[in-house]
């Protein structure tokens, strides 16, 4: 295994410093450089996804995601939850979600606006889920999981934000 001594051993022995340190000084420079590029393409991209659902979801009449962990224990409240979009939602199972399309539009809807976990294995811990995508509007979330709280509000809110959105 190489140790640091080892690895500064090995700069000094066979690299003059006077190379080594414009070559530190670059790679940080374009480090931040490629930083301040890249950067605000993530609100471009979070804005392409809300604009394809706005457009393409409502075509195939949903416009509602729901992302269940597939467990019994979300059964209570996915009961209560399925009756109200069974018509107009999409529906992905968090189990499968290694086969899921990784370019699908619900998918990467899921990935960007659902619900986030640290560590990502802690996920299922707030699933069920429920995205609401509403015209020029950003997607509301609402999470029925087993960490979330006041699960009998949200799900007041969404039966009033389902009943306001336009089919």
């Amino acid at each position: 295994m190489l140790s640091t001594e080892t690895l500064k051993e090995g700069i000094s022995k066979y690299t003059p410093t006077w190379v080594v340190i414009p070559v530190v000084y670059l790679i940080g420079f374009l480090s931040v450089v490629l930083l301040v590029i890249c950067l605000p393409l993530v609100p471009i991209y979070y804005s392409a996804l809300c604009i394809g659902a706005w457009f393409f979801l409502p075509r195939f009449g949903k416009d509602v995601l729901v992302v269940s962990n597939g467990k019994a224990d979300a059964e209570p409240w996915l009961s209560q939850i399925t009756p109200m979009v069974k018509e107009r939602a999409l529906f992905l199972n968090y189990e499968e979600h290694q086969n899921w399309k990784r370019w699908s539009l619900s998918v990467m809807l899921f990935h960007a606006f659902g619900p986030s976990a640290k560590p990502a294995s802690f996920i299922k811990y707030t699933l069920p889920a429920v995205l609401l995508m509403r015209r020029f509007r950003l997607p509301t979330q609402y999470s029925f999981g087993e960490h979330a709280l006041d699960k009998q509000t949200k799900l007041d809110e969404l039966k009033a934000a389902l009943g306001s959105t336009p089919d």
